[in-house]
């Protein structure tokens, strides 16, 4: 009996929804449905749906962008046809910011990152925590030494104030 294994994707699209079929090849030489997916597209919302191949959904993403801000949020489906939240994320850009905080089970991580005017991170604030105490805080700053037309030439990162890693480059420009 010849073994085979592998896999094959066949997409369709029907009006928003793109519907992906993952096909598996069993030991037969059979081919099997192995998951479907639908992501579904409308004005500033993203849901992307996976099914097993009984037709039962197994997990769910749904995306929203407001402009500056966009929404993930990440379900799992049990076989009992209970959700369980995996994640919710939040992520804000401002000006020079990017805020993100995402959830996971009961711990919560907060990320604020600061840019310069180059676009360079000059500063990432780095949370953990749950709703009975803080489990970490850093704090990453970044220095930097640009040249004339400005690409940096050196970058120190400080953990907390203290250098940990410094990083020098040379440049050479062909005019």
């Amino acid at each position: 009996m010849k073994k085979t294994s592998g896999m094959a994707v066949e997409r369709k699209q029907n009006g928003k929804i793109l519907t992906e079929y993952v096909y598996g090849i069993d030991s037969t030489g059979e081919r099997k449905l192995s998951n479907i997916t639908e992501t579904e597209l409308e004005k500033n919302k993203k849901t992307v749906s996976t099914y097993n191949s009984d037709g039962k959904i197994t997990y769910k993403i749904v995306e929203e962008d407001n402009g500056n801000t966009t929404y993930t949020e990440k379900t799992s489906i049990a076989t009992d046809g209970k959700a369980s939240l995996q994640s919710r994320c939040t992520k804000t850009h401002r000006k020079n910011k990017i805020i993100t905080e995402t959830i996971v089970g009961n711990t919560t991580y907060f990320y604020e990152t600061t840019f310069n005017d180059y676009g360079s991170v000059i500063k990432e604030l780095i949370r953990q925590y749950n709703k009975e105490k803080d489990l970490e805080n850093k704090v990453l700053t970044y220095n930097y030494k640009y040249d004339l037309r400005g690409n940096y030439t050196k970058k120190t990162i400080y953990l907390d104030g203290k250098p940990i890693i410094e990083i020098n480059r040379v440049i050479g420009y062909y005019d």
